[in-house]
């Protein structure tokens, strides 16, 4: 049969069926197709058959996988909607494939994978690459950046490049097909600017010494200094912001220059300012010597007037020497010398338990703080000092903290105040250098004329930290325990503790 003949028969047949419609639907047909609306408009052109309606759908064969497997021979392309599966599906010509499934999301690409690339980036970094593994059935990528950066290539796909600006913020990727667009994955992007200065913080200056101090930069990863402009000779300082500067002259101002610096390199100089303390007075004499000789052995020790006291220089070094086996019980005066070797005493003085150096005196400390004369003993504890001499007691040694360094306020008069005290006292008793103390000999500038030494101590039937510590007894005692002063080659600062009364520690005297 023609397919001139086909159409008008086919027409006409439609024309049977819905003329009983309650809803008029006008079918035309030409030799270019067929066209069913309700308007009678002709079909497109390019349309075989052309449906078109505002209120209704059109309704494909609908079955199930049973009776779908039923059809003889199905061509290639033949599509249905499967009922057991709710699939829309197409023959495949091999087999039915589904084109989409009611309540299926397995067609939407997957979020993708993490995202490969830096999440720390200097400003103004240009073609900064980024990538993802591919997602399974994802037809393209969609990349956005943060605001003022742009993707310079690859956009679309799993790797891209991009040119940032100032601005952090997320590096973010979807996957998309004709199912839809997955969920997007993020980097977090931290824009880092190396222009920005430390700014100055407090400085604790002393006679000789600075401790220079500055503010954190945000992104910075360290810190240099130096004593002229110059970064190419710069200090690594670290991350620390601090920097103690020592062998200064005092009452002299100074300058350090300091740069914060990062992956992305160094700032701009900011430059620290700061005046040393004013000089402390120098050693004066004592009655036009700056020695004198113990009567009791003929040996000379040096002294030394700091403020209104007149210390001894060094540590006293009297008595009959015994093993630190024997102990110190016996009648008259014994001495320990660190090691049981005499050539320590020489050196650094002898060690004393506390009753030994009281000479059966008892524990005194002054009613009032100075400068008040009941500062002192009512009645100075002698001991084993020389005669015109005494054991300094704890209200003494507070006096004599407070004359040496730049933080007097930190030293109060109490016995409750305990630990490290100060800024640069200790550093200012310590002799200098380090022949005796064990290096680094922290802040040691002996600018007091003290003259302290590390001659460690007896402790449990043991000797122990020659070279690193220095022990001095007060003659304030507290029950089983006694004040001393401590100080340490790692530390600037002094200690003031109560320890065991059986332990041995140095002793210094002061003149009466």
């Amino acid at each position: 049969m023609k397919r001139s003949t086909i159409i008008p028969l086919f027409s006409f047949f439609l024309l049977f069926i819905f003329q009983f419609s309650p809803d008029f639907i006008g079918i035309q047909s030409n030799a270019q197709g067929i066209s069913i609306n309700t308007t009678n408009a002709p079909p497109d052109t390019s349309a075989i058959l052309d449906v078109a309606s505002t209120n209704k759908g059109l309704l494909i064969p609908r079955m199930t996988t049973t009776q779908r497997d039923n059809i003889v021979s199905p061509a290639f392309s033949l599509m249905i909607f499967n009922l057991t599966d709710s699939c829309l599906q197409i023959y495949s010509g091999v087999n039915w494939e589904n084109i989409y499934c009611l309540g299926d999301t397995a067609c939407t690409p997957s979020t993708p994978g993490a995202i490969t690339g830096n999440d720390t980036v200097c400003s103004g970094t240009a073609g900064e690459p980024y990538s993802i593994a591919a997602v399974s059935g994802a037809a393209s990528y969609n990349w956005t950046v943060p605001s003022g950066a742009t993707v310079a290539s690859g956009q679309g796909t799993t790797s891209i490049t991009i040119d940032f600006s100032s601005a952090s913020g997320n590096v973010s990727v979807t996957a998309s097909n004709s199912c839809g667009t997955s969920v997007a994955t993020d980097l977090a992007i931290t824009i880092i600017d190396s222009s920005t200065a430390p700014t100055a913080a407090a400085h604790i200056p002393s006679a000789t010494q600075i401790v220079w101090n500055w503010n954190t930069v945000a992104g910075a990863t360290g810190y240099k200094y130096n004593t002229v402009n110059d970064y190419a000779t710069a200090t690594d300082n670290g991350t620390s912001v601090t920097y103690t500067q020592t062998g200064l002259t005092c009452n002299t101002p100074d300058t350090l220059y300091v740069w914060a610096y990062n992956s992305c390199g160094n700032s701009s100089v900011t430059v620290l300012t700061q005046t040393t303390s004013a000089c402390l007075s120098p050693p004066c004499t004592w009655n036009g010597d700056s020695t004198f000789t113990d009567a009791r052995d003929g040996k000379i020790y040096n002294q030394v007037q700091i403020g209104t006291q007149c210390w001894m220089a060094e540590n006293l070094d009297y008595g009959t020497y015994v093993t630190l086996a024997t102990g110190q019980g016996a009648a008259g005066t014994q001495k320990y010398c660190y090691g049981d070797d005499t050539a320590n005493c020489t050196t650094y003085g002898a060690i004393y338990e506390w009753a030994e150096m009281m000479d059966g005196a008892v524990s005194c400390n002054g009613t009032t703080p100075p400068p008040d004369t009941n500062a002192k003993c009512a009645t100075p504890v002698q001991g084993i000092c020389p005669i015109g001499w005494h054991v300094p007691s704890h209200y003494e040694w507070t006096l004599l903290e407070k004359n040496v360094g730049s933080n007097p306020g930190a030293f109060p008069y109490d016995v409750t105040t305990t630990g490290w005290l100060g800024t640069d006292e200790g550093g200012n008793f310590k002799q200098t250098g380090t022949t005796n103390w064990t290096t680094p000999n922290t802040g040691a500038t002996n600018c007091s004329g003290f003259t302290a030494l590390p001659g460690g101590s007896s402790w449990s039937g043991a000797f122990g930290s020659v070279g690193l510590n220095g022990f001095w007894w007060s003659a304030t005692g507290s029950g089983a325990l006694a004040w001393s002063r401590f100080l340490n080659n790692t530390e600037a600062r002094v200690s003031r503790n109560a320890f065991n009364k059986a332990n041995g520690f140095s002793c210094r005297c002061v003149k009466d």
